[in-house]
């Protein structure tokens, strides 16, 4: 069963992986959740992180 957004299936949950990465072709997201769930170090960070090291520009 697929499930929301970029985790594909039902065995893919951020308890096995340590970050989200958006892919490359995409240029939008979003991250939702509760206060306090991982958001900023688990979604946001990483992404910014590895847009950065492919030479994206990054306007924060």
């Amino acid at each position: 069963m697929a499930t929301m957004g970029f985790l594909q299936n039902s065995e893919t949950t951020t308890k096995q992986t340590t970050s989200i990465l958006v892919p490359e072709i995409f240029t939008h997201a979003i991250a939702f959740g509760e206060t306090g769930c991982g958001k900023t170090s688990s979604f946001i960070y990483p992404n910014l992180k590895e847009r950065m090291k492919l030479k994206h520009g990054v306007r924060i």
